[in-house]
C-alpha cells in the first residue's frame, strides 16, 4: 500500500502520511500518536481495540486520532530544547570531538609505527612481509 492510498483511508483530506515526520502545525505528541495508532492498525489489526485511539478514531473507524492543529505561536513553542539540555548537547559534541580526535591521532601513531616496523597497511601490502605466503604452498 503506498502514501496515496494511505491518503483517505486514514487521514483527513489536507494531511498526508509524510506530514507525521514534518514540523508543520499538527502538535508533535498528535502526529505520534497517529503514528502509533497506525503501527498498531497494521500490525495487530484492525480489529482490535487499538489503545492509540481517541474520540475522534472512535467515532470514524479506520481514521488516526485527531491531528491538533497549532497556532503559529503555539508551533514556534514545540521541540525547544531547555537550556541544560542545550549544555549537555555541547558537552556530548566536545566528548565526541576529543574522542575523534584520539582516534585520528592513535591511527596516525599506529601508522608511523607501522611504517617505522616495516609493514604498512595499503593494498600493496598483500604482497609485503606480512602476507607474503598467502595463498602460496611453502
Amino acid at each position: 500500500m503506498d502514501e496515496q492510498s494511505l491518503m483517505p483511508i486514514h487521514f483527513e483530506p489536507d494531511v498526508e502520511f509524510v506530514d507525521l515526520f514534518l514540523p508543520i502545525n499538527i502538535s508533535s505528541a498528535a502526529r505520534a500518536k497517529a503514528f502509533l495508532w497506525m503501527i498498531f492498525h497494521y500490525h495487530e489489526g484492525p480489529d482490535l481495540a487499538n489503545p492509540f485511539a481517541d474520540d475522534h478514531a472512535s467515532r470514524n473507524p479506520g481514521k488516526v486520532p485527531w491531528l491538533h492543529r497549532l497556532s503559529r505561536e503555539e508551533q514556534a513553542q514545540e521541540n525547544i530544547d531547555p537550556p541544560e539540555e542545550l549544555e549537555w548537547g555541547r558537552k556530548m559534541a566536545q566528548a565526541r570531538s576529543r574522542f575523534l580526535q584520539e582516534l585520528v591521532a592513535g591511527g596516525e601513531l599506529d601508522k608511523a609505527a607501522r611504517t617505522l616496523s616495516g609493514s604498512s597497511s595499503h593494498g600493496s601490502s598483500l604482497h609485503g612481509s606480512r602476507y607474503s605466503n598467502v595463498g602460496h604452498r611453502v
